[in-house]
């Protein structure tokens, strides 16, 4: 279950519905773009490095901005990420 403390980063969201397997897309992208200390540590308590990473590297939700630090937190190149590399010249801006 999602503690009830982050439910604010999931305001659109009723999160007892939120299961954390089905979800876990969602809710890893919603707490990287929006979420604070706690947030992530409860993500990174949760999810796998591993599966963070894969979400930085596909998701289209993140911004530049959040996808930029997480690929350098996690040691890989922003370029195999789908917002730097979406030939999409409105991402290149």
């Amino acid at each position: 279950m999602i503690p009830a403390s982050l439910a604010k980063f999931f305001w659109d969201t009723d999160i007892s519905a939120l299961d954390e397997n089905t979800y876990s897309t969602f809710i890893i992208e919603r707490l990287l773009e929006y979420g604070d200390d706690e947030a992530i540590q409860w993500v990174r308590s949760v999810y796998t490095k591993e599966m963070i990473a894969q979400v930085v590297r596909t998701s289209r939700r993140l911004s530049r901005k959040t996808v930029n630090f997480w690929a350098l937190y996690l040691g890989f190149p922003r370029e195999e990420t789908a917002v730097f590399s979406d030939p999409d010249p409105i991402w290149r801006q």
